[in-house]
């Protein structure tokens, strides 16, 4: 599993843990039993793993090197330019 799917897997279980607690349900998610009174955790999560896949994909979109070929008439060289 690499890091992208594992952020989402558990923004999912995050997910589920809201819907639980806003419903009025206990979750238990492990070892762990989130009730009502651990409604900001459960957000405050879910909100770190939002900024994380986000700063996850910005990385992913930077890493992309493109590059331009110029073809002109007169030079039939090649010539590669870093963007």
């Amino acid at each position: 599993m690499n890091r992208r799917e594992y952020l989402e897997t558990r923004l999912y279980e995050y997910n589920q843990a809201l819907r639980a607690i806003l419903t009025g349900q206990s979750y238990k998610m492990g070892d762990v039993e989130l009730t009502r009174a651990s409604l900001d955790t459960v957000q405050s999560e879910i909100a770190r793993l939002e900024n994380a896949l986000i700063k996850l994909t910005q990385v992913i979109k930077r890493s992309r090197i493109r590059y331009v070929v110029p073809m002109d008439g007169v030079n039939k060289k090649c010539q590669r330019k870093l963007l």
